[in-house]
C-alpha cells in the first residue's frame, strides 16, 4: 500500500469544521454532508470554491461530466501501476462541480477523470487502500456553462477534443457527438496496436484526441447531423481496399516510375500487418465516401 501526501494520504482528524455561516449555508443547500459525511475542509477560497479531503470510496458518488471525453483505459492503467509502485505524484486536486437540478444535487468531475477512475480501481486492490483520503476542489452552485469555461481555462495547454467543448452547440448535436464517440471507441479497439499518445504520430499510427477532432471537423464540413456507424465502417473498408490496391501497384514492376511515391517499407509492412492501408495517408477522411 502506498503512502502519499497532498492528494493521497491518511486522514485521522475528527470531522469538525470551524466554518462561517456562509459556508454552513452552502454545505446545507448542496446536501454536501449527506453525500460526503466524512469530508474534511482544507481551504476556503470564496463562498463557492473549496478544497476538501474525502474518503477514496466517496469518488463513486461523483460522476464524469457529460462533456468530458471517455476515460482512457491505457492512461488509467498507467496511473494504477504508478500508484502501486509509489512513483505517482499528483500536483492538482480533482476538479468537481456541484449542480442542482430540480432541488436535487449532482457532483461532476470535469478535470481528472482518468485519475478518478484509477483511484477507484486502486481502492479495490487492497482493503487498506480504502482508508486513503483524496483532495478535491469543489465549485458549488455551478452550471454546465460555467464548468465549460473553467474546463477550457484549465486545458489551454492540453489538446482537448473540440467535440467535448462544442457539444450542444448549433454546430454539433448531442446525438452526433455520441455517435462520434462510439466510432472513436470502435476505431481504437480495432486498431489498438496503432494508437499512440504522441501529438504528431508517424504513419500509420494515430492519436485518439486528433481522431476525435478530425471526425468532428469532417462531419461539420459535410453538414452531417448524424453518422451511421455501420455505413461509416463499410465505407472505411472500401477505402482501405482502394488504398491497398493503389499501394501494391506503386510497388509493382509496372510502376517503376512511380516507386518514389510508394510508402517506405516500414510503413508498408505495418499497414499490411494490421490491414490499415487507409492510415498510410493523413488525408484519409477527405477521401472517405
Amino acid at each position: 500500500m502506498s503512502n502519499f501526501s497532498n492528494i493521497l494520504g491518511y486522514n485521522t482528524s475528527n470531522n469538525i469544521y470551524n466554518m462561517s455561516d456562509n459556508t454552513n449555508h452552502i454545505l446545507a443547500s448542496s446536501d454536501f454532508l449527506n453525500y460526503f459525511p466524512d469530508a474534511h475542509l482544507l481551504k476556503k477560497y470564496n463562498n463557492l470554491l473549496y478544497d476538501f479531503d474525502i474518503p477514496i470510496s466517496d469518488l463513486e458518488k461523483i460522476m464524469r461530466w457529460k462533456r468530458n471525453r471517455p476515460t482512457d483505459d491505457d492512461k488509467v492503467n498507467q496511473i494504477v501501476s504508478s500508484l502501486n509502485s509509489d512513483s505517482v505524484v499528483f500536483t492538482l486536486p480533482l476538479l468537481i462541480a456541484h449542480i442542482k437540478i430540480d432541488s436535487k444535487s449532482f457532483y461532476y468531475c470535469y478535470d481528472g477523470c482518468n485519475r478518478r477512475e484509477a483511484l477507484l480501481k486502486y481502492k479495490n486492490m487492497d482493503k487498506e487502500n480504502s482508508k486513503l483520503y483524496i483532495n478535491i476542489n469543489i465549485l458549488f452552485n455551478s452550471n454546465h456553462d460555467v464548468i465549460e469555461k473553467r474546463f477550457k481555462d484549465f486545458n489551454k495547454l492540453t489538446p482537448v477534443p473540440d467535440i467535448y467543448t462544442n457539444c450542444g452547440s448549433k454546430d454539433i448535436t448531442v446525438e452526433l457527438s455520441k455517435q462520434i464517440e462510439d466510432i472513436v471507441e470502435i476505431f481504437c479497439k480495432k486498431y489498438k496496436a496503432l494508437q499512440t499518445q504522441s501529438n504528431n504520430p508517424q504513419r500509420p499510427n494515430f492519436n485518439k484526441t486528433s481522431l476525435n477532432n478530425d471526425l468532428l471537423n469532417w462531419a461539420k464540413e459535410r453538414g452531417y447531423n448524424t453518422i451511421d456507424k455501420e455505413e461509416f465502417f463499410n465505407n472505411l473498408s472500401i477505402l482501405n481496399d482502394k488504398c491497398k490496391s493503389e499501394e501494391l501497384y506503386l510497388h509493382s514492376s509496372q510502376a517503376i516510375r512511380s516507386k518514389k511515391y510508394a510508402l517506405k517499407d516500414a510503413v508498408k509492412n505495418k499497414c499490411d500487418k494490421y490491414n490499415c492501408w487507409f492510415l498510410s495517408t493523413k488525408e484519409w477522411l477527405n477521401t472517405l465516401l
